[in-house]
């Protein structure tokens, strides 16, 4: 996706954790720009960060037809989409829909999800 991305033009922005539980887009232009992040995660060694992204891809482990998420446990996810306008998409394979996750107040929801065979 990234790589098609970069065919069409577009900008992409990946994320970079800053402090706990705070993460920040900024710039990929290449893949060559790719170091190690925190927690040896991936991200870009630029600097150049963006307020407002147009769409953004959130990872996770599992959904519920409601369009939460499990993620990984850090609410990095959770609260930059609680203080970014974006619209965000979920993708997963059908095999981890869960029949309904529990959540808390800070868990945040997605606006699309798209697996192998439906959009929730």
């Amino acid at each position: 996706m990234i790589e098609q991305a970069f065919l069409d033009k577009k900008e992409v922005y990946i994320p970079k954790i800053i402090k706990k539980s705070e993460m920040i887009p900024v710039l990929l232009t290449s893949f060559d720009d790719l170091i190690d992040g925190a927690y040896k995660i991936k991200t870009s060694k630029l600097e150049k960060s963006l307020e407002k992204i147009d769409l953004t891809i959130v990872p996770g482990l599992s959904f519920d037809k409601n369009k939460f998420r499990l993620g990984y446990g850090g609410g990095y996810y959770d609260y930059y989409i609680k203080n970014h306008k974006s619209f965000y998409i979920g993708l997963f394979y059908q095999i981890n829909k869960s029949y309904k996750l529990n959540f808390d107040n800070f868990d945040q929801k997605l606006d699309l999800i798209i697996t192998d065979k439906n959009i929730f």
